[in-house]
């Protein structure tokens, strides 16, 4: 599992019609958070992003991460881990075929990996 090893985890939900389920991993690295981004179907390169707000009221995007390649994304943020999690942050990752939806985890909601779904 890519988010393996990983301090806080949290679920990716599905908005609209994505097949697609994953999580999201984040991990301290100094000062900064390493987040890594895992869905349960390898569909070529999609994007991601990090934005304000939640799954129910998304902002806009504040941070790009690096593209999903076979349902993988890594990406280290200058932001720490504390920070990342508290400021109200969510992950989008648009849905696949490029309309309406695709899937969403709200960082606030990142729990430790023991309490964290898993699809393995």
């Amino acid at each position: 599992s890519a988010v393996a090893g990983s301090q806080f985890v949290a679920e990716l939900i599905r908005l609209g019609s994505d097949d697609a389920y994953g999580r999201v991993g984040l991990s301290a690295v100094g000062n900064k958070t390493r987040v890594v981004v895992e869905l349960s179907e390898p569909t070529g390169q999609r994007e991601a992003e990090i934005h304000d707000g939640n799954c129910d009221v998304l902002g806009t995007a504040v941070y790009a991460l690096q593209p999903l390649v076979d349902g993988v994304s890594t990406t280290v943020l200058d932001i720490g881990l504390g920070p990342l999690r508290r400021t109200g942050y969510t992950v989008m990752v648009p849905d696949a075929s490029g309309g309406p939806g695709g899937l969403c985890g709200d960082l606030a909601r990142a729990q430790p990996p023991s309490a964290a779904p898993t699809f393995d």
